[in-house]
């Protein structure tokens, strides 16, 4: 190790050890932003969970993961033009839980099975046409013959079913004042079951990655299926919650992400055309090399196992303390597939094309027809779109931030084989038709 890679890492345990110390500091003071009084648990948590008062958050009384079938972490990232967003999706999210609603929201996931069915299976469709929110797919709509009535009855009710948390890392004071407030206003549900948020303030370390992988630890995610970690710009109310978690339970990939679209047509939705939405409703999903950064759904043990490679590396640390997230999005799916070992798999497929002797994804009432292809590494959902309103809040001129980037790239490509693999994937899924 040469001089200045000392001094690097002299300077991040250092600053590590500091971080820690207001952690514990913060578990054990009285915060004056989070009322512990209200239906939300806003409570902090330190790094190792040792402390008497982060044993009880990790414990999180009352939560009963077995009163659902699928439980599921949301972390998000929290800038100052986000709260409105963030607070948009709990409200959404905390609706589910009550009854009416949520058969009301069951009923608009389904409300264009019928259009897609007199479109015709090659019928091109744009997200845009029916909203998001209800935009349908092949899987879910051919599973009744109605729009959703039958549906109602005999399918999983995801609205009922899948039951989603909060943790906010919020960037700044301000914005622990405003989200705190706001949550003790959210209209309840008529539920004993409420959606619990916890807020935690990072303004020391406001980057992404190095919070998930501080805080999304194997004691804060005991009891969780699914860890999902999103920016704060990306809408859950926009999502069809119903279809997006059928896909997710039928094709059960180790990590993956609703594919993304921009707020009006033309608008930017992600980088890598591998993720971006697919207008043919008969192509479901594809297993990819890539998952992005700003939205992946993680199956908890996958998580924690990528999660203990990082922290085996501590020379990357400092890095990531800084911001660097390069190459992350494809190094987990490296670890998902072949768990870091040998140089990368890029896939083969280069078009992402129907063609009916591709993997199928079909679901009905007696039974679960999976493809042959079972727990993929990777995986993008086509139909089930989120819109990612862009709000750029990321300052990327900030000391070191470009520079971390790199160093990143750089680690994961020397240390673990990592290629830039955006340009094909390994298999395309497609709806098994009539």
């Amino acid at each position: 190790m040469n001089f200045s890679s000392k001094i690097r890492h002299i300077a991040f345990l250092i600053a590590f050890i500091s971080t820690l110390c207001r952690w514990m500091s913060l578990n054990n003071n009285n915060n004056n932003f989070l009322s512990s009084q209200s239906q939300y648990d806003t409570s902090s948590s330190s790094f190792d969970g040792k402390s008497a008062a982060n044993e009880k958050i990790n414990k999180r009384e009352g939560f009963n993961s077995s009163l659902f079938s699928t439980n599921v972490l949301i972390a998000r990232s929290v800038s100052s033009s986000e709260v409105s967003n963030i607070l948009a999706d709990i409200a959404k999210v905390q609706s589910f839980m009550n009854e009416e609603v949520a058969k009301e929201h069951l009923k608009a996931s389904l409300s264009n099975c019928k259009a897609l069915r007199d479109a015709g299976y090659e019928a091109k469709l744009d997200p845009k046409e029916f909203g998001t929110e209800a935009h349908p797919n092949h899987v879910s709509c051919l599973q009744s013959t109605d729009n959703n009535a039958t549906a109602a009855v005999a399918r999983d009710d995801n609205f009922k079913t899948v039951k989603a948390d909060f943790i906010l890392f919020a960037w700044n004071q301000e914005i622990i004042q405003n989200l705190t407030t706001a949550t003790t206003t959210i209209k309840p549900s008529t539920s004993t079951i409420t959606t619990k948020v916890q807020i935690i303030d990072v303004s020391e370390s406001p980057k992404k990655i190095w919070n998930w992988i501080v805080y999304l630890s194997n004691t804060m995610l005991s009891g969780y299926d699914y860890v999902w970690m999103m920016d704060g710009d990306i809408s859950i109310a926009s999502l069809n919650w119903q279809s997006f978690w059928e896909l997710v339970k039928l094709v059960k990939p180790k990590i993956s992400q609703a594919t993304l679209v921009g707020t009006e047509s033309g608008a930017y939705s992600s980088a890598h055309p591998k993720l971006r939405p697919v207008l043919d409703p008969r192509i479901i999903a594809a297993e990819t090399p890539i998952i992005e950064v700003g939205s992946p759904l993680f199956e908890v043990n996958t998580w924690l196992g990528y999660r203990d490679v990082v922290l085996k590396h501590t020379e990357v640390l400092p890095d990531v303390r800084l911001g660097g997230e390069n190459c992350f999005d494809l190094s987990w799916c490296h670890y998902a597939r072949a768990a870091l070992k040998g140089h990368q798999d890029c896939g083969n497929i280069k078009a992402i094309q129907y063609n009916d002797k591709y993997p199928t994804v079909s679901h009905n009432i007696a039974s679960v027809t999976v493809s042959e292809v079972t727990e993929p590494s990777c995986v993008v959902f086509y139909q089930t779109p989120m819109v990612h309103l862009n709000k750029q809040s990321l300052n990327k001129k900030a000391d070191g931030f470009g520079n971390a980037q790199k160093n990143t790239c750089t680690f994961w490509r020397e240390t673990f084989n990592v290629h830039w693999c955006v340009r094909t994937v390994h298999e395309v899924f497609v709806a098994a038709l009539p």
